[in-house]
């Protein structure tokens, strides 16, 4: 081989190899970036899975959250509604004590008045001449004295009575065992539970629920309301004219149903209506407020027909109408 041949050769040798060698360098510049989109794609698909996870996690806390607030809620509501009944209950009492209080008061003029007697009887004593008249005397201040201490002892506990004894709790009213027959008689004592809650008081001569009512014009105020009566609805006359004229709209009865008006000798009016579980109960307005007292502090002296008894016909008309 010549000498030219032979470097002939070695140059194609060394240009092969060069070849060689940038096809190497070519390919490794391709993987290498290759590689290293893979290992970020990886590294990306694991942070979105790590914060995938995160998310699923925070949900899951968000939801535990939500269902305390929710328990939260509902446990403030319970509160909310027993402090709502203490405070009730605080009101009641309240009334009754303030009731109790005016019948101490009526015993101790009683009392008065006895002592009054008994000093004028002591100066008709001390100006007689008669031993006689003296010894009567003498028998009508003892007489009288027993008569004070009896009246002590006994207002305390006829007071206690009275509120123990008659009183009813007017939350505690079943309207639904009161009015199953009559969407009227429930929409009266629905108006009654709401004024009480209201709070609305005593005054004589009042016909509105800002200045108060006396147990009459209460009486015509929530006839008025429920509609019952055009000629007392549309009556160009007050609500206190026509709670003194009563009788002039409704017929008198006697066997009251529930919702009818209880006629007592005092000259008040408070409607009937009768409970379950304790028998007969009037509600109205009192000097106390809008109470509710079983049947036995007063003697009835009528009733007066408010809720005429509905025939099967109208029972259903009502059933079907509604309130």
């Amino acid at each position: 081989m010549s000498p030219e041949k032979a470097k002939f050769d070695e140059i194609l040798v060394k240009i092969k190899n060069r070849e060689i060698n940038s096809r190497r360098y070519a390919a490794l510049m391709v993987i290498i970036p290759a590689i290293l989109a893979v290992i970020l794609l990886t590294a990306t698909s694991l942070n979105i899975k790590s914060a995938n996870a995160k998310v699923a996690s925070s949900k899951g806390e968000i939801k535990e959250l939500e269902d305390i607030a929710n328990e939260l809620g509902e446990e403030t509501n319970r509160a909310r509604d027993e402090l709502t009944a203490i405070i009730l209950e605080k009101s009641n009492i309240e009334r009754s004590l303030e009731f109790g209080s005016k019948e101490l008061e009526n015993y101790y003029q009683k009392i008065e008045s006895i002592k009054g007697e008994i000093e004028s009887l002591t100066v008709e004593l001390e100006n007689t001449p008669h031993s006689q008249s003296i010894k009567q005397i003498d028998n009508k201040v003892l007489k009288l004295q027993n008569a004070i201490h009896k009246s002590s002892n006994n207002a305390n506990a006829e007071v206690i009575e009275i509120r123990d004894k008659y009183s009813f709790d007017i939350e505690k009213i079943d309207l639904n065992a009161i009015s199953f027959n009559n969407p009227k008689i429930r929409s009266l004592f629905k108006h009654i539970l709401s004024l009480y809650r209201k709070d609305v008081r005593w005054k004589e001569g009042g016909q509105t629920v800002e200045e108060g009512f006396e147990s009459g014009s209460f009486a015509v105020f929530l006839l008025k309301r429920i509609d019952i009566f055009p000629e007392i609805s549309h009556s160009d006359r007050s609500i206190l004219e026509i709670s003194q004229k009563l009788t002039d709209y409704l017929k008198e009865t006697d066997s009251p149903t529930n919702g009818d008006l209880v006629i007592y000798k005092d000259g008040t009016v408070r409607f009937y209506l009768k409970d379950s579980r304790v028998g007969p109960i009037d509600v109205g307005m009192t000097p106390e407020g809008i109470v509710a007292y079983k049947f036995g502090h007063m003697k009835p002296e009528g009733f007066l027909d408010v809720f005429e008894r509905p025939s099967k016909l109208d029972f259903m008309q009502m059933r079907m109408t509604g309130d």
